[in-house]
């Protein structure tokens, strides 16, 4: 239910986002919440860790106030999150899903930059400009870093795929 792409159109969450969390959850059986945000998988994380937490699939725990941990949302979940990651080719599966957007993202940012450094070198005087120039190269260079690590992963992974039933 929550790993199929089938009727995304009514769900806050993509099949990526949560196989991001039952894997977490399954490795740790906490995960702290702000750290998840920080994924760049979970852009706009919020609404749906909220969706998965009324969903049942998660509980959101609160310290002080506001949102401190996640944890499977109900007991017998953890049970079944180890389940499903300990199946080689399910996970290879779900995880060469994870690098795809990643390294779509990843493409994206580098498209934007790129645009942004031909505005920039088409601005007469753009020699005053070198400073945001070579902040948007190393940007560049940050994402193509990115993109050829999501690309060795994700080779590995298909290997996985080829050589299992």
């Amino acid at each position: 239910m929550f790993l199929l792409d089938h009727d995304t159109a009514d769900r806050k969450w993509t099949p990526q986002q949560a196989w991001l969390v039952i894997k977490e959850l399954a490795a740790n059986e906490t995960l702290r919440y702000n750290e998840l945000l920080l994924n760049d998988i979970f852009k706009n994380g919020e609404p749906v860790l909220q969706a998965l937490e009324q969903a049942e699939l998660i509980s959101i725990t609160s310290k002080n106030g506001r949102p401190y941990g996640i944890k499977p949302g109900k007991p017998v979940y953890l049970a079944a999150f180890e389940y499903l990651t300990d199946d080689e080719v399910l996970k290879s599966r779900l995880d060469l899903a994870i690098l795809s957007q990643l390294i779509s993202n990843e493409n994206k940012n580098v498209d934007k930059f790129e645009t942004e450094l031909k505005v920039l070198a088409e601005i007469p005087g753009a020699s005053e400009l070198k400073p945001r120039m070579k902040w948007l190269l190393g940007k560049v260079l940050a994402s193509q870093a990115k993109i050829e690590q999501y690309e060795a992963q994700s080779g590995q992974l298909k290997k996985i795929l080829r050589d299992n039933f």
